[in-house]
């Protein structure tokens, strides 16, 4: 059975690529090589002094176990440049003194994490120091650069997973508190899944379906995984609206309709987002098992990110 490894289940969103091997003709959403779903900080926006602790949702086909490694930058590491921080602990020491928080005799954490599933980093600056540098930027004798502060200060946390065939290294902005009354993000969370309106239970629960049948395929998105959020300068006058929502769905077998579906306040509805359609695999592909394993990855416009991983046992009929 391919499995889908959870590092304290709860995911901050990936940033838009991931170095490393993939099958390019092979769909978004299917599951057929090593891959990193999801990345998240827990909380979403920890407050000066916290520690947030870093979990991921992996993917590695049957046989494979995945090690991982993580570190984090508080400056920009972009996908270009494969992650890497542009400054060492020495260099980002100094350019980020000033931001450091005096209450809490804060120093900056090591940028070298845990090689361990999951990783932990304490939030060593002030929010209003960070204020400052969202306003003014960044320029000391040893880095300089503004800093994108929609939904918090963004420092970028590395994610190397690898097994004995493949390697990934992934991105994720984990955006900090800003200001002297900091807007807080909670992470959203599926409450459950259901194919064929089965629900999906742990141990797995049992459909019976025929080759190449389509069924429904549903996420329970609680209301409250949707916040209130202040409207961002980019769209206009301040204000308040609710969070976008984006569902990303993921199968080890058969075919997904849909590999995202969102919700937008106004346009979409979060039924809408709530839902989509699954095609069992033919018969020849079908799981010598019979488990097949889904998941489903929320994401929100402020970068708090949750998901949520179920297996289904198939009966294969008429």
């Amino acid at each position: 059975m391919r499995t889908i490894g959870t590092t304290a289940l709860g995911a901050v969103s990936l940033l838009p690529a991931l170095a490393g091997c993939s099958n390019d003709f092979a769909p978004y959403s299917q599951l057929d090589r090593l891959r990193v779903l999801g990345i998240q900080g827990e909380p979403a926006t920890p407050l000066p002094g916290e520690t947030a602790v870093l979990s991921a949702l992996t993917y590695a086909p049957a046989g494979e176990t995945a090690a991982y490694h993580w570190s984090w930058c508080p400056a920009a590491a972009a996908v270009g440049s494969n992650y890497v921080c542009p400054l060492d602990r020495a260099q980002a020491s100094q350019a980020f003194a000033a931001a450091l928080d005096p209450s809490a005799n804060a120093t900056l954490p090591s940028l070298d994490l845990e090689n361990a599933t999951t990783a932990a980093l304490t939030n060593p600056f002030a929010p209003s120091a960070l204020a400052s540098l969202c306003a003014t930027g960044l320029d000391s004798p040893t880095y300089s650069q503004s800093f994108d502060c929609e939904g918090g200060f963004p420092v970028t946390i590395v994610l190397v997973v690898a097994t004995a065939s493949a390697s990934l290294r992934a991105g994720f902005v984990l955006r900090l508190p800003v200001g002297d009354t900091p807007e807080l993000n909670q992470n959203p969370s599926p409450a459950g899944l259901q194919v064929a309106s089965v629900a999906l239970t742990d141990p797995p629960a049992t459909v019976k379906l025929s080759a190449g049948q389509t069924v429904d395929l549903h996420a329970d998105i609680p209301l409250d995984a949707i916040e209130v959020r202040s409207i961002p300068p980019s769209e206009g006058p301040p204000g308040q609206r609710l969070e976008r929502l984006t569902a990303s769905w993921f199968a080890d077998s058969g075919k997904i309709d849909k590999a995202r579906t969102s919700f937008i306040d106004g346009e979409t509805s979060l039924d809408q987002t709530s839902q989509n359609r699954w095609t069992a695999p033919k018969a020849a592909d079908w799981p010598a098992s019979g488990q097949v394993e889904f998941a489903v990855v929320l994401r929100d416009d402020r970068g708090g990110v949750g998901w949520l991983v179920r297996q289904v046992v198939l009966e294969l009929g008429p």
